[in-house]
């Protein structure tokens, strides 16, 4: 199999948003916490219209597909910003919640993982990977690893360093390509609705190659 890594485009995003929901449901009970109704057209809307807005409105973001040429099939994609100044760093990011998912647990987390990069980050020009999702389907093909040098090489070549949050499954991966660990995040979404889903992701930087 040949992968290819290339920005998405607006006639992406439909598959881009199937691929996450299935992933997470597939590896871990967080997505009945954030999607209770599962993935439902104003889900799937909400995220769309994220993603797009993105796309055309942050110049310092970057969605990426993984891309089998033989058959055009989507393996997986990530999300990437490059950060470089302080307005792009404390601008408030949009969450792309809609009546469908649990709107307290959604910006739960995406508050606690974004005060947890700061934390780390402070105000210093870096690169962030906030999502790197593969399709159950294809995991272990490559398209992971494809992703995230794509990534790597693009915050070398700016000489930034390059900050993500680790699940305890995708820690041996940014292991294997140099992250190393710099604090925790606790996440604990017990508070909001019923469930008890709780976890902590390892937050990771890794230098540039000089």
């Amino acid at each position: 199999m040949h992968i290819e890594i290339s920005p998405v485009v607006d006639t992406d995003l439909i598959t881009l948003i199937h691929i996450q929901y299935h992933a997470y449901a597939a590896g871990s009970p967080i997505s009945s916490v954030l999607n209770p109704k599962g993935l439902t057209p104003i889900t799937v809307e909400a995220s769309r219209t994220f993603m797009k807005g993105e796309l055309d409105n942050n110049p310092s973001t970057y969605i990426m597909k993984a891309t089998n040429t033989e058959n055009g099939e989507i393996l997986g994609w990530a999300l990437w910003n490059r950060l470089m100044t302080k307005e792009e760093m404390t601008k408030e990011t949009p969450i792309p919640v809609s009546p469908d998912n649990n709107k307290e647990a959604m910006i739960a987390m995406f508050t606690a993982c974004g005060k947890k990069k700061d934390e780390i980050m402070g105000h210093e020009p870096h690169h962030v990977l906030w999502n790197l999702t593969i399709d159950p389907k294809s995991q272990g093909k490559g398209a992971g690893k494809a992703l995230l040098a794509w990534g790597l090489q693009e915050a070398d070549k700016a000489q930034l360093p390059v900050y993500l949050e680790a699940s305890h499954a995708g820690e041996p991966l940014y292991k294997q390509f140099g992250f190393e660990e710099k604090g925790q995040n606790h996440i604990d979404l017990r508070p909001y609705g019923d469930n008890d889903y709780q976890t902590t992701h390892a937050c990771m930087v890794k230098q540039p190659k000089k």
